[in-house]
Formats: C-alpha cells, sequence, structure tokens
C-alpha cells in the first residue's frame, strides 16, 4: 500500500486543485505495475484494482482532512486482509 499512496501523492494534489481526469491518469499510470506485480499470494485483478482505487480514496481522505474538511474514513471496496496478521484490527471502513 505504502507504494501505490507514494504513487498517488502527485496525482491528489492535482486532483484537489480542479483536475478531473487525475484519478484516471493515477490509475493508468500503475496498469503496467499491477499486471508484473509478483504478489506472495494469489491476488487477481479484482483485488489489486480495488487496492489501487482504496490508496487513491485514503490518501484524498488524508490530503482533505489535512487542510481541514471534516470527513468520515472512505469506504473501503476490498479487505486487504491484513486483519488477519496477528497483532492487526480491521481498517476503519472495511467492508468485512
Amino acid at each position: 500500500m505504502l507504494l501505490l499512496d507514494a504513487a498517488a501523492a502527485p496525482w491528489i494534489a492535482r486532483s484537489l486543485a480542479g483536475d478531473r481526469s487525475a484519478e484516471r491518469r493515477y490509475e493508468d499510470s500503475l496498469a503496467g505495475l499491477l499486471d508484473r506485480f509478483p504478489a506472495r499470494h494469489p491476488m487477481g485483478p479484482h483485488r489489486r484494482w480495488c487496492l489501487v482505487r482504496d490508496a487513491w480514496a485514503l490518501a484524498e481522505h488524508r490530503a482533505r482532512t489535512a487542510r481541514g474538511e471534516r470527513l468520515p474514513p472512505p469506504a473501503r471496496p476490498t479487505c486487504c486482509l491484513l486483519v488477519r496478521v496477528p497483532g492487526c484490527t480491521e481498517c476503519a471502513g472495511c467492508p468485512r
């Protein structure tokens, strides 16, 4: 997720400045990476794209709240399964 968050940062700034195509261009910039990314566990294209969209929503939420907007956590399209890692709890907005 950190890689996806870092990739979203410049696009989020453009989106907040009114660039309506920023989210699509962010997704386009990651398309090749998602096809080649070696996952440790089986991960289909649907889950991969959900994680990309989730990273966008979280990065946009952080940017908006940092500038003073009060927003609920974004709804997540899929579970990242970190809840299964010992010591972790489910994320805010988890669909589980």
